[in-house]
């Protein structure tokens, strides 16, 4: 038949010229799978795409704008 188009997903992404690597990182605490995690004070949180389920809750978590959704 026909090829199948790509299946893209949303995850989230670390917008670092936003984010102030907030010490309460609200993205972190919203994350429902743990797929944000805290790093050192004044960096950006990690992130673990095998662990985000592109619900995005991060993104409306975070005030500032730090965290957007992202295809792939």
């Amino acid at each position: 038949m026909g090829d199948k188009p790509a299946v893209r997903r949303l995850i989230v992404a670390i917008d670092r010229t936003a984010c102030k690597g907030c010490t309460r990182c609200l993205g972190v605490r919203a994350c429902p799978t743990g797929a944000l995690e805290d790093t050192r004070r004044g960096q950006p949180p990690r992130f673990h795409a095998e662990r985000c389920q592109g619900c995005l809750e991060c993104v409306a978590a975070c005030p500032i704008g730090g965290l957007r959704p992202a295809e792939v």
